[in-house]
């Protein structure tokens, strides 16, 4: 039997003596029995208390920073008049299809829309021959952050608000949040993060040792001081919310770890 879990907060699961650490696109092969049951009741009391007690979810990282549209949070300029906060990207009903989340807004671009990072010295270029290959899990952030598509476009519009009916409101194009479809002064996306990327960067740097740090077969890279998260269907794309989580500001700029003294570009750059 496999758990899928949905929602980003439910990250554990009970267990003989202990409890598994799952993400939140994996699944959780669970053992017979009594402890089949004890997983089961704990996912449905989980559950019901994420939907009784919304502080529980992000929806206390998310208030009052930038992701934040609703009609409260004055220090916004875009702000719109709903007190509903998740659903400028979220819905629990008719969500779009094929996306990793309960997905709520009623575009998204495909990759060949962007112009990705290209130089000589980048060592995966190989991996963007073409349109390159990001994921959804920045295509989906970049069905905002490109400019060209409105906050307020969505599939199911809040209760007290038809969101679809007002004018478009995008990112102004002077905002630093509007990175455009033009990716190629950005740090890259969508690229193989991999031992094999390791051996080539040390290769055509003439290193003797590493230059960037390994990445487990989890999909995990840690550097001993923190851990950042790679995605994509085997664990090894470096993308969006490798290094943003967009349901917490604690560290400024929805960064994943503080960058201070370069931290989180050191979590992969050695040197």
């Amino acid at each position: 039997m496999c758990i899928v879990l949905k929602y980003r907060e439910i990250k554990k699961v009970l267990r003989n003596n202990g409890c598994v650490i799952l993400r939140n696109d994996e699944c959780y092969n669970a053992p017979k029995g009594i402890f089949l049951a004890n997983i089961i009741n704990f996912i449905l009391i989980m559950s019901i208390f994420v939907f009784v007690f919304p502080p529980f979810v992000s929806e206390a990282g998310i208030r009052g920073t930038k992701h934040d549209f609703t009609i409260d949070n004055t220090s916004n300029p875009y702000r719109f008049n709903t007190k509903e906060l998740c659903v400028f990207c979220h819905t629990p009903h008719s969500a779009r299809n094929n996306t990793p989340v309960l997905w709520n807004r009623s575009y998204v671009p495909s990759v060949s829309t962007f112009k990705l990072y290209q130089s000589y010295t980048f060592d995966s270029k190989e991996d963007f021959l073409g349109s390159g290959k990001m994921t959804s899990y920045s295509l989906l952030c970049l069905s905002c952050h490109d400019g060209t598509t409105a906050i307020n476009a969505v599939i199911k519009n809040p209760l007290d608000l038809n969101l679809n009916q007002l004018s478009p409101v995008k990112i102004a194009a002077t905002s630093f949040s509007n990175l455009s479809t033009d990716l190629r002064n950005d740090h890259p996306v969508g690229m193989v993060y991999d031992d094999n990327l390791v051996n080539l960067d040390r290769q055509t740097s003439g290193a003797l040792a590493d230059q960037l740090v390994r990445p487990g077969n989890d999909g995990i890279v840690d550097d001993g001081v923190g851990k950042i998260r790679l995605f994509g269907a085997n664990r090894n794309r470096l993308e969006c919310t490798t290094c943003h989580d967009p349901h917490d500001n604690s560290n400024g700029k929805f960064l994943v770890k503080s960058n201070e003294n370069s931290q989180l570009c050191r979590s992969c750059h050695l040197q």
